[in-house]
């Protein structure tokens, strides 16, 4: 049976969403600094393996970061396919198209009620109808 569509699992895939964006961000950050290392010093001194060892660290967090990116969109896509089921189920063209520019394409209020060219207030209005409505 499938799980009621609440505010607080809507507010969860948000917050995927940001977590999504942040990983993918840490992930960049790692894979630059793992691809364009710190260039060699040429002076003809010895070296420890220092670096090899801080490159091979970077190469695993990497491969760590990508594991739970991979992990968690998946978990988002799934969320989102369950969120457009439940949203598909609403009467209204406008109650839907709220729904999806809030969750789905993560807009503010402010960008919702401009979009649906209604007051701030009506739209959380209508959303916390909306709400009850959902499956």
């Amino acid at each position: 049976m499938a799980q009621k569509m609440t505010k607080e699992r809507l507010r969860q895939y948000v917050w995927l969403v940001l977590e999504i964006k942040n990983q993918e961000e840490r992930y960049e950050r790692v894979r630059a600094e793992t691809v364009s290392p710190a260039s060699p010093r040429l002076d003809g001194m010895p070296r420890s393996n220092f670096a090899a060892n801080r490159l091979e660290d970077k190469v695993a967090r990497m491969i760590e970061l990508e594991r739970l990116l991979k992990k968690n969109i998946k978990k988002a896509q799934k969320e989102a396919a369950e969120i457009e089921r439940a949203i598909q189920t609403l009467a209204l063209p406008r109650d839907r198209e709220l729904m999806r520019l809030k969750y789905l394409e993560g807009l503010t209020w402010e960008e919702v009620s401009e979009k649906l060219d209604i007051s701030r207030q009506w739209a959380t209005s209508l959303h916390g109808r909306i709400l009850k409505e959902l499956p």
